[in-house]
């Protein structure tokens, strides 16, 4: 069962998710440290932080984490897709020897780890730019 946060403005409590969202759970988060409620122009803390702060053993849990959960993801939808293609093809012995289900396995895993690490990669660099926009760094000047 997923586990639903609503993350709060600590001040004068506007949503910054819109309500509760499914959340992650123990993995490793990648984000900007600090938000400015659009509401009252507060800074919250986020619990995130960006990737130059993450130290070496951090960086390794974190790609560690995200080709696990593309793999197998990736993997259970490339079986559920070979399967589909073999029932729509007429035969009905899909998943008779290992063969059947290893290789829908093995591209459905390429696939998911291709698109996530490549997202995981423009996520990285969309956070780090964050942080080094001088609207961010102003803010925290003037603190």
């Amino acid at each position: 069962m997923g586990t639903y946060r609503n993350i709060k403005c600590g001040y004068c409590s506007y949503s910054f998710t819109g309500g509760y969202k499914l959340h992650d759970g123990p993995r490793v988060k990648l984000g900007v440290p600090y938000v400015k409620c659009p509401k009252c122009g507060r800074l919250n803390k986020t619990g995130l932080r960006p990737w130059s702060a993450f130290t070496k053993s951090q960086k390794f849990f974190y790609w560690l984490q995200n080709i696990f959960y593309a793999t197998l993801i990736g993997g259970m939808l490339g079986i559920a897709a070979g399967a589909g293609i073999n029932s729509c093809s007429g035969k009905n012995n899909f998943g008779d020897s290992i063969n059947d289900l290893l290789l829908p396995f093995l591209i459905g895993a390429l696939i998911g780890n291709l698109i996530v690490l490549n997202g995981n990669r423009l996520e990285i660099k969309s956070t780090e730019e964050q942080i080094n926009s001088t609207e961010y760094q102003s803010y925290f000047k003037n603190k």
